[in-house]
């Protein structure tokens, strides 16, 4: 099933949501469970090579609150500012990924993005086993001391709500639409999206509805998890608005940011600025061979699953 979903995932991105169909079309409940080393190495060895490979060139890992406590002008040489994100598919490889991170970096040296109440799952029928998935991980990395926080689309919190004309436009129409009506001005601390034709994409109203949304969001994670949100890692939505505008430029905007209602996004200038970019989502070749990492300061984005599938033939 997660072979066939990774096949069809180039294709499926052109047709919407399908592919969460797939998902949820065989959604039930994953329990939290404690993982040996043992068997957390033989379900995701190559994620369990990766962090022996940090642990022995003395890298420093951190989670997004060391990350907001530090002297980003005086960072350690080496080191790894650890992001899970955190899918319903995710879910039963998380619990090893943990395991691993333990053994290898030690507890709390990750923040994980859980995707717990994404306006497109909520309304699928079998939501209910997924809900219970992600509040039992969530409750299981919290007890431990673990930073979790949410993993959020911006893009498909507003679309839902709103449903906009432009919607279901295409994302190459999308794209013509943005050249020739918006700019975006980049600065150390964010980013300002300049309206310099018509704000065709109702950029006021997506500026105007979103924090109301943040903040609706936020506590319905607290009454749920007993967690206080404090930052976000934006969610690659598939939808064309997720493409054009991106959600992660969306939570980058200074207009937003100053506003408090999140200290930050994983993806965030005030962080890539001082940052590279290390992701698992094309299955690149470090994942087999670390030693290809040169040394430096990354931000790595780790998807569970990923690891299963890279291992499984």
């Amino acid at each position: 099933m997660k072979r066939l979903i990774l096949f069809l995932l180039p294709v499926l991105l052109l047709t919407g949501c399908d592919i969460l169909d797939l998902i949820y079309n065989e959604a039930s409940y994953i329990p939290p469970r404690e993982v040996g080393l043992g068997q957390a190495r033989a379900e995701l060895p190559e994620l369990d090579s990766l962090y022996c490979y940090f642990a022995a060139q003395n890298y420093t890992v951190w989670d997004f609150n060391d990350w907001l406590q530090a002297d980003v002008n005086n960072l350690p040489e080496r080191l790894i500012l650890l992001r899970y994100d955190i899918h319903y598919e995710d879910m039963r490889e998380a619990y090893s990924a943990y395991t691993l991170q333990c053994a290898h970096l030690g507890p709390c040296t990750g923040t994980w993005f859980v995707m717990l109440d994404n306006p497109y799952e909520t309304v699928e029928d079998d939501y209910a086993p997924m809900r219970r998935s992600y509040l039992s991980f969530i409750e299981f990395a919290g007890a431990r001391g673990e930073d979790v926080q949410p993993h959020i689309s911006p893009c498909d919190m507003y679309l839902h709500d709103r449903h906009p004309v432009w919607e279901r436009m295409s994302r190459s129409d999308l794209q013509v639409i943005f050249d020739e009506n918006y700019q975006i001005r980049r600065y150390p601390d964010g980013v300002d999206f300049d309206v310099i034709g018509e704000d065709v994409l109702d950029l006021a109203d997506i500026n105007a509805r979103l924090p109301e949304l943040l903040v609706e969001y936020n506590g319905s994670w607290t009454r749920q998890t007993g967690l206080d949100v404090v930052g976000y890692a934006a969610h690659g939505s598939p939808v064309a608005m997720q493409r054009v505008m991106w959600g992660e430029r969306l939570l980058d905007q200074r207009c937003l940011l100053q506003l408090g209602i999140y200290a930050y996004d994983s993806y965030n200038t005030a962080i890539f600025s001082h940052l590279e970019y290390l992701h698992d989502t094309y299955f690149a070749a470090w994942m087999k061979d670390p030693t290809l990492i040169e040394p430096g300061q990354y931000e790595l984005l780790i998807h569970p699953n990923q690891w299963h599938l890279l291992h499984t033939p």
